[in-house]
């Protein structure tokens, strides 16, 4: 598992001409599993998501599960799990020494862009207890203070809390589906291989904080669920250029939902600001509009038919290569046609 940050890959277009957006990937990705354009709409489609079983045929598997690992490997997943849900509810907890007075709250909740942890007590009767167990523990200070607390409250308990997690209302016409469907979608790994296990394993689900090493080990994206967003994504993309005005605003608003926006001072005491992204669909979003606000546009490639982000009005060629070639192309076609009438 590596870190990287695709803004420094976002730069770098800047400079390098021959360098594409790491968004324009999503665009290539998806041509190289069977996508066209559908002229008629001005979208792209993907047959293999209709119906989505297709996608497991005989023929298929492979070459699209080649494509989309290749993929991830350069770009990891898309984030769709951090990028839909707004706050997740862990298991209760006792205090260090196991007392039943103490009770500890657990949750992870998105804010401007960021995943907070959230730990407070639950000692209506034993106040005085939790001021100085707070001060040995340093709640604020450490990286994990819940690995300092006791065992979790058993689902028999009185006090028992089950845990959740909380989407956003336009993620879904129910903000708050059943637990054990998140984690048969989002982190089947932990498959426990019956339904029973499933409610069980739900009740008791210790999630990592989103986008932790912890996190990325154990979660994962459903290829159907993956090629769906991307795209989605594709299409406002390029609908925004083609023909301009056309694309559906709300849905880009719903892409670029989650980012917010961090301040740091520079050396020079000057203040920087900078987006702070927790998917990568958030951070593609957010530079595919930085992109359209400053002129530039998606287009198809007269060439190779790939596309290719320029801010030519005229620009048809994603490269000066695919330019001379094509034009080489024309200058012998037209050397053919002359001939055939001479003869």
């Amino acid at each position: 598992m590596e870190q990287y940050d695709p803004w420094t890959m976002y730069a770098r277009t800047d400079w390098d001409a021959e360098q594409s957006r790491p968004y324009e990937s999503l665009f290539e990705l998806l041509r190289s599993t069977g996508a066209f354009l559908d002229e008629t709409s001005f979208t792209w489609r993907l047959e293999c998501l209709e119906p989505p079983s297709c996608l497991f045929g005989p023929n298929q598997e492979g070459s699209i599960a080649e494509k989309i690992l290749d993929w991830c490997s350069r770009f990891g997943l898309l984030g769709i799990l951090p990028h839909i849900a707004v706050a997740i509810d862990l298991p209760r907890r006792f205090g260090p020494q196991v007392d039943e007075r103490l009770f500890f709250d657990r949750a992870y909740s998105r804010v401007n862009g960021k995943w907070k942890t959230h730990i407070c007590a639950d000692a209506p009767f034993y106040a005085s207890a939790y001021q100085s167990l707070n001060e040995e523990m340093n709640l604020i200070e450490l990286e994990d203070p819940s690995s300092m607390l006791g065992p979790m409250v058993s689902p028999g308990h009185e006090r028992y809390r089950r845990p959740r997690i909380l989407l956003s209302r336009t993620a879904s016409p129910r903000s708050e589906p059943p637990l054990e469907e998140i984690l048969k979608k989002h982190f089947p790994g932990l498959n426990p291989g019956s339904k029973l296990d499933w409610n069980r394993l739900a009740g008791q689900f210790e999630c990592p904080r989103p986008l932790s090493p912890e996190f990325w080990r154990i979660y994962s994206e459903p290829v159907v669920d993956f090629l769906a967003h991307a795209l989605e994504f594709v299409n406002i993309i390029w609908q925004l250029s083609n023909p301009p005005g056309t694309a559906d605003l709300s849905r880009l608003e719903w892409f670029l939902e989650p980012a917010g926006v961090g301040l740091s001072v520079e050396s020079d005491r000057s203040m920087r600001e900078q987006w702070i992204c927790p998917s990568l669909l958030s951070s593609f979003a957010r530079m595919a509009l930085q992109d359209h606000v400053s002129g530039m546009r998606v287009q198809l490639c007269d060439s190779c038919h790939r596309t290719f982000v320029t801010g030519s009005y005229q620009g048809r060629y994603c490269t000066q290569a695919c330019a001379w070639r094509h034009r080489k192309r024309r200058a012998r076609a037209r050397k053919s046609k002359e001939g055939l009438r001479v003869n």
